[in-house]
């Protein structure tokens, strides 16, 4: 097999072949009833933070996590299952965790404000290597991120549609500057660089993994 003449072709590949994981794993497990997106986020959340599958368990079973081993009890294990709603959940987590970092305080300068932003993004990677179990490239992190970025942005999109009357207000939607300067604060980047067919995009990726999570 070739390898990868770049960077891009490498992050390439490592999407297509997590994405591939995750596509198994949602086809064994499709006959088994599928948490709703906010239990997913909060499942992996607990994850992210550090607990652990079988205190984080009780979560997907419609129970909250208890520091204080009271409440639901223990729900059966499921590995095949976990490590799905772990993955679905884990942009929405990571998004959350990004939006509440602290990148610096007003007047940094452009270099303090990145060296603010590059300590979010390395307790970022702690976290989903914690929640994977597994060493996470840099690329990987970089796709995840992105992926948070989009499914943050999709929720501002999708509520801006849903009032939308005209077609002029639905276009806006696509240049939300709120939309905008939600994916900037996880991504890390300028929000000029984004434009409305990075929306489109997003909102169609959005679509096609929803249809994913309902198969």
């Amino acid at each position: 097999l070739k390898q990868p003449r770049s960077r891009g072709a490498f992050v390439f590949a490592m999407s297509l072949a997590r994405c591939a994981t995750v596509l198994i794993l949602a086809l064994v497990a499709a006959q088994k009833e599928r948490p709703d997106r906010e239990t997913q986020k909060q499942y992996s959340e607990c994850l992210l933070s550090g607990g652990t599958r079988e205190s984080c368990r009780t979560i997907l079973g419609g129970g909250q996590q208890s520091e204080t081993g009271e409440g639901p009890p223990p729900q059966p294990e499921d590995e095949v299952l976990e490590r799905l709603e772990a993955e679905r959940g884990t942009p929405s987590a990571l998004a959350e965790q990004l939006k509440s970092c602290d990148y610096g305080e007003e007047g940094d300068t452009d270099a303090e404000k990145k060296e603010a932003f590059k300590e979010c993004k390395d307790k970022a990677l702690e976290s989903l290597e914690r929640l994977r179990g597994d060493e996470v490239k840099p690329e990987e992190l970089e796709r995840e991120l992105e992926k948070a970025a989009e499914e943050s942005a999709r929720g501002i999109v999708k509520r801006c549609l849903d009032a939308a009357t005209t077609d002029s207000e639905k276009e806006a939607c696509f240049n939300s500057e709120e939309a905008k300067n939600e994916m900037a604060a996880i991504s890390g980047r300028d929000p000029s660089e984004f434009k409305a067919d990075d929306m489109r995009e997003a909102m169609r990726e959005g679509a096609a993994s929803g249809a994913l999570a309902e198969s």
